[in-house]
């Protein structure tokens, strides 16, 4: 791929760009346009969250997020 910055890569219509230099976790692949995030370092994340499902543990967080999302919403316009 050829290095082009993520507002070129925008601007060309592509939902993937390489900027040459490696991420923050040290990958060095391309992004994605939408996000920015570097597509090792998606797998990575989809992959543990697949696994925290499965174990049961992201389900209560989840849960857990939606109640205090809610709460302070509640906080907030009351």
């Amino acid at each position: 791929m050829n290095i082009m910055s993520k507002s070129e890569a925008t601007k060309a219509g592509l939902d993937y760009y390489y900027t040459g230099r490696p991420c923050k976790h040290g990958h060095d692949s391309v992004r994605m346009v939408p996000y920015g995030q570097c597509v090792e370092c998606y797998k990575a994340h989809s992959n543990n969250t697949k696994t925290l499902y499965r174990s049961g543990v992201m389900d209560t967080n989840v849960k857990l997020f939606k109640w205090f999302k809610w709460s302070f919403y509640m906080i907030k316009h009351n």
